[in-house]
């Protein structure tokens, strides 16, 4: 079956996979699909400055644990993970000020 992902989901399924695993599913997607989507997306990720990984953030587990004052431990985890989501959506949030007022605002979610 033909099934239709949102940029966003497919976005996620590159950076879970990596871009290389995630341009050989290009490709298959496209043999199979005669649909490009899935390649345009990786190059506008690329394009855009996307991160693929939580090393690709401009902000680092020290930088959250010094600005909400928190030791290290899975809450940083659980907090970089959540900021690399907003950056898949919007990678212009990779920066360090923003991701550290984003920072504050998961953990007083949390």
């Amino acid at each position: 079956p033909n099934v239709s992902y949102d940029e966003f989901t497919i976005r996620k399924i590159a950076v879970t996979v990596g871009k290389e695993q995630f341009l050989r599913l290009c490709v298959l997607k496209e043999a199979r699909d005669q649909n490009k989507v899935w390649r345009e997306t990786l190059n506008k990720m690329i394009k855009t400055g996307t991160p693929f990984g939580e090393s690709d953030l401009d902000i680092r587990g020290e930088d959250i644990m010094a600005a909400l004052n928190i030791p290290a431990g899975r809450q940083v985890g659980k907090i970089k993970r959540e900021l690399l989501n907003i950056c898949i959506k919007d990678p212009k949030q990779n920066k360090k000020d923003i991701l550290t007022q984003h920072a504050r605002n998961i953990f007083k979610d949390n």
